[in-house]
């Protein structure tokens, strides 16, 4: 039975804010695997100012300057394929 969804009123550019849904079928969400969004994993709290940092580091990457001097101070791990190439 395919039933017809509609875009809340309060936010139509979000696809997720649906007025009414159905469950899904089991089969169907066992396919689709576990929601990552609804896990929690954080680790313990850090300083404030450090997680600041780390944050911006996350979102827009290093300085050239930083990443160029570190790269020089430490050699890149040689068997380490996923990594993006620093120099």
């Amino acid at each position: 039975m395919v039933r017809e969804l509609s875009v809340s009123d309060s936010n139509p550019q979000d696809p997720l804010a649906l007025e009414e849904a159905e469950p899904l079928n089991e089969e169907i969400l066992r396919i689709l695997g576990r929601d990552k969004a609804s896990q929690e994993l954080t680790g313990e709290i850090i300083h404030r100012d450090l997680a600041f940092r780390w944050s911006n580091i996350l979102r827009s990457g290093l300085y050239d300057s930083v990443r160029t001097e570190l790269v020089r101070k430490y050699s890149p791990i040689k068997n380490c394929v996923l990594r993006r190439r620093l120099s």
